[in-house]
């Protein structure tokens, strides 16, 4: 049973800091993406609604 907890436990913290090293990342680019597409205004032929 101990052994079963300490393996849930590494599994927790490993996918926790995978998922914070590809979401902090991934949030600048969105976010550097987010502020070019607004200074820009839409695309040329670029459906509304």
């Amino acid at each position: 049973m101990e052994i079963e907890r300490s393996l849930n436990d590494f599994r927790l913290n490993f996918f926790t800091h995978i998922a914070h090293e590809f979401r902090t990342p991934l949030a600048i680019i969105k976010s550097a993406t987010d502020k070019i597409a607004q200074a820009d205004g839409p695309a040329p032929g670029a459906a509304e609604g």
